[in-house]
């Protein structure tokens, strides 16, 4: 209905009837009009609105799925694409029950009836899904409360991070292997009847200096790090804590011909005996 004060249209909703003479002859008409244009207009706005946010979650990189703590109602299609299927008509009508691991099942619906309850959102919780072709996923996922097509629903924010747990437990894994292969290298060191040691230098030693700067050098700038009991005892100590830390001047005697010839043969050879 035009409306001729203002020149804008209205939404008018008419409840008529007739009126009758004796003879049932129609002389006449009752009616009831009720403007509607705020009700046609909120309906406009909410059918934009999920327009656009259907609009947005069929594109959003992040897996998106609504149930009503039974069954999956909506999906878009990045969580088609996380459960291996071809599209979410596919994962529309799949259980709760089926897609979350048996293992994650308690903390579910413990997360699902906190919701139901009264919670407004769920913290990031981490679990795991099975796939429509049985391969688990590890998931980052968060839920919030909502209305959907008129039912109270729960819409499920849902991130694929397999890679990343895969990618942690490796690196657990091979900081588990180094520390045995550590400990197994210290016993060793440390049961071995032989004297073992690691000296480390303070300032690198230019191979191409003369002979006479390389043995200053050696002395002056070269610490034992790392030896076991055998090789202290060697050298009068009692244990391997009473020698680790020393320069090379607190183990051989610079003034002795004899530990000099001994350098003289290791720079020689390269650094090698």
């Amino acid at each position: 209905l035009l409306d001729k004060q203002t020149g804008t249209y209205k939404w008018i909703e008419d409840t008529v009837v007739p009126k009758l003479d004796n003879q049932n002859n129609v002389i006449g008409t009752f009616g009831v009009a009720r403007d509607i244009t705020e009700r046609k207009q909120a309906q406009e706005a909410l059918r934009e609105s999920e327009a656009r946010y259907r609009l947005l979650v069929d594109h959003a990189p992040v897996a998106l799925y609504v149930h009503d703590c039974k069954t999956i109602m909506f999906a878009n299609p990045k969580f088609a694409e996380v459960l291996g299927a071809v599209s979410p008509e596919d994962v529309v009508g799949q259980t709760l029950e089926s897609i979350v691991h048996p293992d994650d099942h308690a903390a579910v619906k413990a997360r699902v009836a906190s919701l139901r309850e009264g919670a407004g959102f769920n913290r990031t919780f981490v679990g795991r899904i099975v796939r429509l072709d049985g391969q688990e996923r590890f998931t980052e996922v968060s839920a919030v409360r909502c209305m959907f097509e008129g039912r109270s629903a729960i819409q499920v924010m849902l991130t694929d991070i397999t890679g990343r747990k895969l990618a942690e437990e490796a690196s657990r894994r091979a900081e588990e292997a180094l520390r045995k292969s550590e400990e197994r290298y210290r016993a060793f060191i440390e049961q071995s009847s032989e004297g073992i040691y690691r000296f480390e230098h303070e300032r690198p030693i230019p191979t191409n200096l003369p002979e006479e700067q390389q043995i200053d050098r050696l002395f002056k700038y070269s610490v034992l790090a790392e030896c076991n009991d055998a090789f202290a005892k060697m050298y009068g100590f009692t244990c391997a804590a009473d020698v680790v830390g020393l320069r090379l001047g607190g183990l051989l005697d610079r003034s002795d011909a004899q530990n000099t010839e001994f350098l003289l043969a290791f720079i020689r050879s390269g650094y090698r005996l």
